[in-house]
């Protein structure tokens, strides 16, 4: 009986999505907001678990995939989350494996107004099959070997919040990113970045909501990032989304309750390469 529930709490809350973009970045965050802020970490009334495999550029040999698994768990008090993620990036001869811890504690300020704030722990374990390439010139020492790295990081996050809208806010790499400890002559720093964003709910009716959001990106050494998101749901069996990344692309999501245990999600996102627009990518899902 013990493990029929485990089983059970796993298929109720698993969402699978099959999607693909341009970057480290998760186009379809808003259904696992502690990826990009550890504050939102199992503060869902219910368990989930996220799965997610992308493939970018589709058709290009040595194009990014990434796999993708997010745990998110409440504890009985609801005022304490757990959130464990697992990612695997490979592109070309670099293999990242990503392993990272969230915990989050929700307090009261006023009446239905919450703080939220998290703590994420991070390692991420590079490789670089230095190897594997091919050089002109034989016996290159500095192509010879491997190079594997451990990286550890953090991030810290905070959220405001009641029924109707939430404005959250992270501060991520709070440490050096050890990636480039090779001999490149790279200069080491810490590239920090800054999240700001936030959303809210229109209900147009008993069955339709309205779900606007905006995400904005700081970093050091990057142009600024912004992200839009609308989102129509429907009585909670489907939604339909469009999102639009600042000069870069739109995506075009939908998900639906395949069970009352399981919803499938599809995504379909076009590329603009800077400012060849008649060079596109298209991504899609299956």
């Amino acid at each position: 009986m013990f493990l029929r529930k485990i089983f059970l709490v796993i298929g109720i809350f698993t969402h699978c999505f099959v999607y693909v973009q341009n970057n480290a970045d998760y186009s379809m965050y808003n259904y696992s907001l502690n990826l990009i802020n550890p504050a939102f970490a199992g503060q869902k009334d219910n368990t989930e678990i996220l799965f997610c495999s992308k493939v970018q550029w589709i058709g290009l040999s040595n194009s990014p995939r990434t796999s993708l698994l997010v745990f998110n768990m409440p504890f009985k008090s609801k005022r304490f989350g757990l959130g464990l993620s697992v990612s695997s990036d490979r592109v070309f001869i670099t293999d990242q494996t990503t392993i990272a811890i969230d915990g989050s504690y929700k307090i009261e300020i006023i009446e239905d107004l919450f703080f939220q704030f998290g703590l994420k722990a991070r390692g991420n374990i590079y490789k670089i099959g230095l190897d594997k390439i091919k050089t002109e010139e034989e016996g290159d020492e500095f192509f010879a070997q491997p190079v594997n790295r451990f990286s550890p990081n953090f991030a810290v996050g905070g959220v405001f919040l009641n029924e109707r809208f939430y404005i959250h806010f992270s501060i991520d790499n709070l440490l050096e990113d050890l990636r480039n400890d090779i001999d490149l002559n790279v200069e080491m720093r810490r590239d920090y970045s800054f999240l700001l964003g936030g959303g809210t709910t229109f209900r147009f009716s008993d069955d339709i909501y309205f779900l606007p959001s905006m995400l904005i990106k700081f970093q050091q050494y990057t142009p600024l990032e912004i992200d839009l998101h609308a989102e129509v749901r429907f009585d909670e069996e489907y939604n339909v989304s469009l999102s639009y990344f600042w000069n870069n692309s739109m995506q075009l999501s939908g998900m639906i309750s395949a069970f009352k245990w399981l919803k499938i999600g599809y995504g379909y996102r076009l590329y603009s390469i800077y400012k060849l627009k008649t060079y596109t990518l298209c991504s899609y899902t299956t």
